[in-house]
């Protein structure tokens, strides 16, 4: 074993593989469960209508709503709604998801959600022009609870769910709902190149030590794994994922190693022994850590090509974005290319945040040079 890095980090560039070929790009079953709004900061500008239209929408919010992280990977987009002259307390969060229909009506749909709610259901909705399910419930504890409305329609093979709930009783979640149909567009889904620009709203914290600016049809994939951020873009005219993206902070045994150095040693433990990697600096703003990226390679025997990007943190610390890029198409491949250098150039760490302690798999009297 190397001394340079932790154990765990051999199995790193496995997990992209692992998602690769994993059957669980389908779609979740059961709607996301509408949460209480973190605290939120003034709003930033949110999204703009093309944003959302690899996934079938044209969306657009209230000027003054905030943007939130999606959380989930069948969510298309979350927002709270802040409390009259308050920039950190939400009254409503309003999530738009979307989910294969699978001979699935909207009615069908709506009944079967309100039923899991113990809600009520209204077949005879609009949404958009397309016909629509309301559907309106109390959720969250019994002794608390928090309302809620959906409006669920299917105007091709998708299933939409618009809901909102409040964060505490009255009419917030209604209110949200009416502000925010007028802005829903139902539009020919297009390919998520057609739209690759950063995500609306402010930077994605990660695991409380990087912001990233992501691409905009990144969500969360839907398996995730302890101290790992796997998020992917899917295809839905293909029904495939295009681009596969893990994010972790790494921790090494030896201070100040070269990016290059600590690049290659995963890149090994990866089970590419004779692969040969060259880097790229990655250029950031003033007075930001140094950042590189990695030629695109394979591991043998995996068809997948990937990426490594690399951002120094701390003497020890690295952030260490995987990019797996599944597309089949050449031309694509190289468009998401060029992005995941723009998605590297925008991390910035998090100030103040705690040093990683070393793992005890990586003490040795001994380490490679930086």
């Amino acid at each position: 074993m190397h001394p340079l890095l932790p154990h765990k980090t051999c199995t790193l560039l496995a997990i992209v593989m692992v998602v690769a070929s994993s059957s669980a790009f389908a779609f979740a079953q059961t709607p996301a469960t509408p949460a209480s709004a973190p605290a939120t900061s003034a709003p930033a500008p949110s999204s703009v209508p093309q944003e959302f239209e690899p996934f079938g929408l044209h969306l657009t919010p209230p000027a003054d709503w905030k943007r939130l992280p999606e959380g989930q990977s069948q969510v298309v987009a979350r927002w709270a709604v802040l409390k009259p002259g308050s920039t950190d307390q939400a009254a409503a969060v309003v999530t738009v998801e979307m989910q294969t229909a699978r001979g699935r009506t909207a009615e069908k749909y709506g009944k079967e959600l309100a039923q899991s709610l113990k809600g009520q259901a209204d077949p005879a909705a609009e949404l958009a022009g397309a016909k629509a399910c309301r559907v309106t419930a109390d959720i969250g504890d019994a002794k608390a609870p928090r309302p809620m409305e959906a409006l669920i329609a299917c105007p091709d093979q998708n299933l939409y769910i618009i809901s909102a709930a409040a964060t505490e009783p009255g009419v917030a979640h209604t209110q949200a709902i009416q502000d925010f149909r007028g802005g829903v567009e139902f539009v020919p889904v297009t390919s998520p190149t057609s739209y690759l620009e950063p995500r609306g709203g402010d930077p994605l914290t990660v695991l409380s030590r990087f912001r990233i600016k992501p691409m905009a049809t990144l969500r969360p994939s839907p398996e995730q794994r302890p101290g790992v951020i796997q998020l992917r873009t899917m295809n839905y005219r293909r029904n495939r994922p295009d681009l596969l993206v893990t994010m972790e902070v790494l921790n090494v045994s030896t201070p100040n190693a070269s990016l290059e150095a600590v690049g290659n040693e995963i890149v090994k433990r990866a089970g590419a022994p004779n692969v040969t990697m060259n880097w790229k600096e990655i250029p950031g703003p003033a007075g930001a850590p140094r950042r590189v990226v990695s030629n695109t390679f394979s591991i043998p025997g995996k068809p997948l090509p990937l990426r490594i990007g690399l951002v120094q943190l701390t003497p020890t610390d690295f952030a260490m974005v995987n990019f797996g890029l599944a597309t089949p198409d050449d031309f694509d491949r190289v468009l998401y290319q060029d992005k995941c250098d723009v998605m590297l150039q925008s991390i910035e760490p998090v100030t103040g945040a705690p040093a990683t302690a070393p793992s005890p798999a990586a003490a040795s009297p001994t380490s490679v040079a930086p």
